[in-house]
């Protein structure tokens, strides 16, 4: 297991020892951010850590991330149904 799940979100997700992880999607992982810039700021890591890119990833997984991407989004806009959500994709860069 990795003991610093810092240096590696994506690798120690899938060893189940990334405390920020909310749930395992289809093609990624759903994570609270480290810092809460905004309440419900959460992240969508693709499971594949080399893809630095949507475009990095086979068509059938980058069109399973768009969608595990909108049912974040859409989880996030339930639970912060008072405030207005902006969703973004920087697929595998560390913004947690």
């Amino acid at each position: 297991m990795i003991n610093n799940w810092r240096a590696d979100r994506i690798g120690s997700a899938l060893e189940g020892g990334n405390p920020t992880v909310l749930r395992r999607l289809e093609a990624g992982f759903a994570v609270i951010g480290d810092t809460q810039f905004l309440p419900g700021y959460s992240v969508l890591l693709a499971d594949e850590p080399d893809a630095q890119r949507l475009s990095d990833l086979p068509r059938a997984k980058r069109l399973a991330f768009l969608s595990d991407m909108d049912r974040l989004g859409e989880a996030v806009e339930r639970a912060c149904r008072d405030l207005d959500v902006l969703t973004t994709s920087v697929v595998n860069a560390d913004w947690a």
